[in-house]
């Protein structure tokens, strides 16, 4: 994990503080990464959390069965990672490839489908296209064990910045 201040969040940013970095970003959707990933020396992987925060926030708004089941879905990914968590990263892979790739494949038609069936300006649907959006770099942990299925440990340790700042405004 590696962190860096910036004063605001222009994409001049990070695209000055990676530019010598060649791998992959595990980062939200944030447009300021964009550029950063044209040439290919880095590799996007989307963060899971951030999918499913979006389905959560809809659930406690209204309830329904289709949200219900969106969470179910990413529920049973988490599951995996509670099984492989601090296993060596073949094995991690190993075990993504045999029991979430199958998962993910489902919930990608499951999505695709729902989304048909949708009010397309409705906050479901965008939930959805949010998450289609960002497909390839969401699967992109199945096939390197390395790699998170979200970045809930950067989140975490950014927010005493975030914290800081909102109590500090007024010191």
């Amino acid at each position: 994990m590696w962190f860096a201040y910036s004063p605001n969040r222009r994409g001049e940013h990070p695209q000055g503080h990676l530019k010598s970095f060649k791998g992959v970003l595990q980062a939200d959707a944030y447009g300021g990464f964009d550029a950063l990933y044209a040439d290919g020396t880095i590799r996007e992987a989307a963060c899971w959390a951030h999918v499913r925060r979006k389905f959560y926030d809809l659930h406690k708004a209204h309830s329904s069965p289709v949200v219900a089941e969106a969470l179910r879905r990413i529920g049973a990914l988490y599951a995996i990672e509670t099984t492989i968590r601090g296993k060596p990263p073949q094995e991690r892979q190993l075990a993504r490839q045999a029991q979430a790739v199958p998962l993910l494949a489902s919930l990608h038609n499951w999505l695709q489908e729902t989304l048909r069936s949708l009010w397309q300006i409705s906050a479901l649907a965008e939930a959805i296209r949010y998450a289609l959006k960002l497909w390839a770099a969401l699967v992109r942990y199945t096939s390197d064990g390395r790699i998170e299925i979200d970045n809930n440990a950067a989140e975490r340790s950014l927010r005493t910045v975030a914290l800081g700042r909102k109590n500090f405004l007024f010191a």
